[in-house]
């Protein structure tokens, strides 16, 4: 039996959106991929500028200095933007959402059901929600820096070291507090 006109509408437009969506998404990942890699070559550029000036050229020292002091600015910007973690991001929500459409148009028996159509929809769904968390917890831009970042174990990274090794307020020997 065929599926029904509602049933062929619904696969239509879960598929035109499941298309449209993935596009902009992939869009998207190339967008801050080539964003990453332009910031990462105007660095190296930088770089290469400043070494060709003050060893070819005798250019001033307030020159090559300033040319040497963009790229560690570059890198702060682009570590706190996070150009690659949302490139990786929009890739995989792509690739996920393909994965639904391949479902939905190609997986589905001859005369599907509407139980099943929707399994597809709440699958989208999940995915959108699993990304977004994902998202918001990883990707989201972070306004705060601190040298002294939290371990698994709960002690400071960035603590100074004691003479022993530890980290200041730590005990080298076991039973010190």
């Amino acid at each position: 039996m065929p599926p029904t006109l509602e049933i062929e509408r619904r696969i239509k437009e879960l598929s035109a959106e499941l298309t449209s969506h993935g596009t902009r998404t992939y869009r998207g990942g190339r967008y801050n991929h080539r964003a990453a890699l332009a910031l990462m070559l105007l660095g190296l550029g930088c770089n290469v500028a400043a070494a060709i000036l003050g060893i070819f050229y005798d250019k001033s020292g307030k020159l090559v200095g300033g040319l040497a002091a963009i790229p560690p600015l570059i890198a702060f910007v682009s570590t706190r933007l996070k150009l690659e973690g949302k490139s990786s991001w929009h890739y995989r929500k792509s690739n996920g959402l393909n994965a639904l459409r391949s479902r939905l148009l190609y997986q589905l028996p001859e005369s599907p059901t509407f139980d099943q159509v929707a399994a597809i929809a709440k699958a989208r769904d999940e995915l959108n929600e699993k990304m977004q968390i994902e998202r918001d917890t990883n990707l989201s831009f972070d306004w705060t820096w601190s040298p002294r970042k939290m371990d698994q174990s709960g002690s400071h990274l960035g603590a100074p070291l004691r003479r022993g090794g530890s980290p200041a307020g730590e005990s080298d020997r076991p039973g010190d507090d």
